[in-house]
């Protein structure tokens, strides 16, 4: 899934209800999670109703009991429509040929709301490595 794209116009209750026929009460913004039409995904801090393990205290719920609880428990959660899906092999060669950037996770960037997200994260992550790979360059370029 796509952690940094959201509708501005749609919020969970709109999408909840469209997808469900019930109502559920909530003016948080639904995420895009790709391109593909599936069920509806959660993103959560919550251990008990997580079905899946992600990374560092975030878990994945798409039963959609779970995520009706989910929403009324949980502020620290993201509601997905949609997703990303790769070719055998494909993901690994886009690594590869530089197409992605891979950093840690975390929790101020998995749920972040932010626009400009994406340009947050090269700049912190981008500088963190710049400061590791400069500090033993001489300040004289001779004595390089």
């Amino acid at each position: 899934i796509i952690i940094d794209k959201y509708l501005k116009s749609a919020t969970i209750e709109e999408i909840w209800e469209e997808s469900t026929g019930y109502k559920q009460k909530s003016n948080q913004l639904i995420n895009i999670g790709g391109p593909i039409e599936g069920p509806i995904i959660s993103i959560h801090t919550n251990k008990k109703l997580g079905e899946e393990y992600i990374a560092n205290e975030v878990y994945f719920t798409v039963t959609k009991k779970t995520i009706k609880e989910i929403i009324k428990k949980e502020k620290t959660l993201k509601v997905f429509a949609g997703y990303c899906r790769w070719a055998n092999g494909q993901i690994e060669q886009e690594i590869e040929s530089g197409s992605w950037f891979i950093f840690e996770s975390k929790l101020e960037y998995v749920f972040n709301l932010k626009d400009n997200l994406w340009n947050e994260i090269l700049n912190t992550e981008y500088l963190e490595i710049l400061k590791e790979s400069i500090k033993n360059i001489p300040l004289d370029p001779s004595l390089n």
